[in-house]
């Protein structure tokens, strides 16, 4: 009987082409999209941690319509912020790159990683610990998982709100000012206003548009027990 024996290097196959430590049979070529320094500096690490820049792009928008790219394992999309914009940028180059891993460095918090995450990204990487993150993210993303910080890991969970935030938050969505939903609930208008905090905290969102266009997103999840009530809302105003 003979004995396996595992090690943490990788043996090069019968190819002709050398593999890395994590087995991957050619350096990983990344597409690089970003401007100014927050790009240089990505291009700066990934080259020293033994990747290779195939391509840059100073936005998204500039990669050819049809989808056609330089072969790349991944593409790192570099931002100081990540918010609505970006997330639409986002967006589009996924759906011109279908399967293809990206990966997103940014400032973070739970917010934007789940936006980030909502418009396609496979991973993300925080701009402050860009050296320690990047490598082993990009790596990750490249064997078809996900990779985010790991103390934003709550992040990915839908937050819960309270009855009353719902209800709140369909009448946001109906369109009602403050006044109007704190007159129709029969509460101070400040009560409103710290539902709304809570609830745009909750969400991930920081305006009454960004919370509106969150829940009539059906892959959100936020929507069906919010619109169920705007749905009820809406029938006591017509009675």
């Amino acid at each position: 009987m003979s004995l396996l024996k595992y090690s943490s290097t990788v043996e090069p196959v019968n190819e002709g082409r050398a593999t890395n430590r994590r087995g991957f049979r050619h350096p990983l070529r990344l597409g690089l999209i970003g401007r100014g320094g927050t790009a240089q500096r990505v291009a700066v690490i990934a080259e020293q941690s033994g990747f290779e820049i195939a391509a840059r792009l100073p936005s998204p928008e500039r990669l050819t319509p049809n989808g056609t790219s330089p072969a790349v394992d991944a593409y790192v999309v570099s931002s100081r912020a990540f918010g609505p914009a970006e997330g639409r940028s986002l967006r589009l180059l996924s759906n011109r790159l279908p399967g293809l891993p990206i990966l997103v460095v940014s400032g973070y918090d739970g917010r934007a990683i789940r936006e980030a995450l909502a418009a396609g990204a496979s991973g993300f990487v925080s701009f402050d610990r860009l050296d320690e993150q990047l490598p082993p993210a990009v790596e990750a993303v490249c064997s078809g998982q996900l990779a985010i910080p790991m103390e934003f890991r709550g992040a990915l969970a839908k937050p819960r709100l309270s009855p009353r935030e719902k209800q709140v938050m369909a009448m946001v969505v109906m369109g009602f000012t403050n006044r109007e939903i704190a007159n129709k609930l029969f509460l101070a208008e400040t009560t409103i206003k710290s539902h709304l905090s809570s609830s745009f905290g909750k969400m991930g969102v920081r305006s009454r548009h960004e919370a509106t266009t969150l829940i009539l997103d059906s892959s959100s999840g936020f929507g069906p027990g919010i619109l169920a009530i705007s749905e009820n809302v809406e029938a006591a105003t017509r009675s």
